[in-house]
């Protein structure tokens, strides 16, 4: 089968760039052939694009980049358009080599110079080629140039999917009365609309509730996981083996790209941070940190941080994913203090890219610093620290209450002062052949985000790798969490170990949850944890495998 795949897009890094990467990787693996356009720039990186095209200004005529064979029964086709160096985001984060601005920033003059600058080259391929089904991404605007290009090109007749993956509702549509109108274009051009969670689906019909007809036009695919990849550890004695291979693969991609932060820069910024002593002045701070090095980068230091680790000895907290405020990290780091006085040796690392790093940097290095007033207005108040699109919530009140008491204050103060900087590692960005390495490593992998989320892909990376989750449950979470809950209910009772609402105890909640997980695993013998480790595994395999989804493709 002939199948085009339209991303906007990077193919590593976030949610909507994994999937589809994953899904084209998967149809490749079945023996299809791929059309797959984005704005990956280095598509030699990935391993089942079998050929790599950039198109020339006017999206009519294309340069070869590569060609070359894979390891793949079928073969991707891989085109990058030229959209004039202005990048359209849902949320706003730095790439490299575009000016990025928010959907609804843009006028409509910019917008159709970016719709009609797709569309020509996706109708320049069309014209070539008869694809049988066409899958786009996103609510806004993928499936609108998509659909212009199928009828400029004659191919109205091949099978149109949006998958619908969240951001560009709840962060883009929501906001502007003529992005919705775009939104509609695409809505009525496709055939079918796949969600990626029942809460997506049930959050798309409600907005667009007038739409009629739409419900019959809906399905639920969950998002998934490469088990093949992504898989345990067959024991414990063996993560320092796992963790030296991965520095040294570290290290070879820090030297091949150099580029990253350095110890030299954090070094700096903590420095810094000592001398302020008010709110605008770590804004004033973090402004002028920002843009110094690539987000989309390793830091150059990171292996060397990861080696520092005693793997056998130390509770091991991960989290992946973007540095942004509504991922949560900023109250997960509030709530490593509660868990640095139970488990002292405790690690967190932070593993991901975006524009809060310097934010969190600055909670870490106040807590570190024993400035526990100024880290709390920190965490309760991002806004204030130049995250502006942050909006006020109660997920933080747990905390600010349990510092109110001066003996716990102290025991918190105690418990991070000189000492949290090194038990938090931040190590910037790292590709699925680094993370898979990682994760089986951690004893808990951590998700806390506080904003609708249109699945939880993190939840079920970490099942994979035979790692349980913790997760806020909301949104597209408790499509993952429900699953994993429901299997090893024994596991979590015994526990003690419960939901995560969004709600004003957050913070203590989340603690507690982490700190009850290291309390199981202490009652578990090697060969029980090995056992859980396959169990979890399995759930992966059976209800979230690349397999069955691209099946489910298929068969919409």
């Amino acid at each position: 089968m002939l199948i085009t795949v339209v991303h906007g897009y990077l193919l590593h890094g976030t949610g909507s760039n994994l999937y589809v990467s994953n899904l084209c990787r998967t149809f490749c693996r079945h023996g299809h052939r791929v059309l797959l356009f984005s704005q990956e720039h280095q598509p030699g990186e990935i391993d089942f694009i079998s050929r790599s095209e950039t198109f020339h200004e006017d999206n009519r005529e294309t340069n070869l980049e590569f060609e070359r064979n894979t390891a793949y029964p079928g073969e991707c086709l891989h085109y990058r358009p030229q959209i004039g160096g202005l990048m359209p985001v849902y949320v706003y984060d730095r790439y490299p080599g575009f000016e990025v601005k928010e959907f609804p920033a843009f006028n409509e003059s910019e917008l159709e110079n970016y719709l009609e600058r797709n569309r020509a080259a996706l109708e320049t391929v069309f014209k070539k080629e008869s694809p049988d089904l066409v899958i786009s991404q996103h609510t806004i605007m993928q499936p609108v140039y998509t659909a212009r290009a199928l009828a400029g090109s004659g191919k109205e007749g091949s099978r149109h999917l949006v998958t619908v993956h969240g951001s560009a509702l709840n962060f883009s549509v929501r906001k502007s009365d003529f992005l919705r109108c775009y939104a509609l274009k695409g809505i009525n051009a496709a055939d079918g609309l796949v969600f990626v969670s029942n809460h997506s689906r049930t959050d798309f019909t409600a907005y667009f509730s007038d739409l009629p007809g739409l419900e019959d036009k809906c399905r639920v695919i969950f998002a998934g996981v490469n088990t093949g990849l992504f898989k345990p550890l067959n024991s414990p004695d063996e993560k320092k083996e796992q963790i030296s291979e991965l520095n040294e693969k570290l290290r070879r991609s820090v030297a091949a790209k150099d580029s990253g932060k350095s110890t030299a820069e954090k070094k700096e910024f903590f420095r810094k941070l000592q001398a302020v002593s008010s709110a605008s002045g770590i804004r004033e701070l973090l402004t002028g940190f920002r843009n110094r090095t690539d987000d989309w980068a390793l830091d150059k230091d990171a292996a060397d941080k990861l080696a520092e680790i005693n793997w056998a000895e130390e509770k091991i907290v991960l989290y992946y994913g973007k540095y942004l405020w509504t991922k949560g990290i900023h109250l997960l780091l509030g709530a490593m203090p509660l868990v640095l006085q139970k488990y002292p040796q405790a690690r967190l690392i932070l593993v991901g890219f975006g524009a809060a790093r310097e934010y969190l940097e600055a909670i870490t290095g106040l807590l570190d610093q024993g400035r526990i007033d100024l880290a709390l207005e920190m965490i309760t108040s991002p806004h204030s620290f130049g995250l502006d699109d942050a909006s006020e919530n109660e997920f933080s009140k747990g905390l600010k209450s349990l510092l109110s008491d001066p003996g716990r204050a102290s025991r918190y103060r105690n418990a991070c002062k000189g000492r949290i900087s090194k038990q938090v590692i931040l190590t910037g960005i790292m590709d699925h052949e680094e993370l898979r390495m990682l994760i089986p490593c951690a004893d808990v992998a951590v998700a806390p985000s506080i904003f609708p989320e249109s699945f939880g892909l993190v939840g079920v990376e970490a099942l994979a790798c035979g790692v349980l989750p913790v997760q806020t449950y909301h949104s597209g979470f408790a499509d993952v969490i429900d699953v994993y809950e429901e299997n090893l209910q024994e596991v979590f009772k015994a526990a003690g170990i419960r939901h995560l609402p969004l709600d004003e105890c957050l913070v203590p909640n989340l603690a507690n949850n982490i700190n009850a997980l290291f309390d199981y695993q202490k009652t578990l013998t090697e060969k029980e944890r090995a056992h859980l480790a396959q169990r979890a595994h399995q759930l992966a395999e059976k209800y979230f495998s690349w397999d069955k989804i691209a099946k489910n493709y298929l068969e919409t």
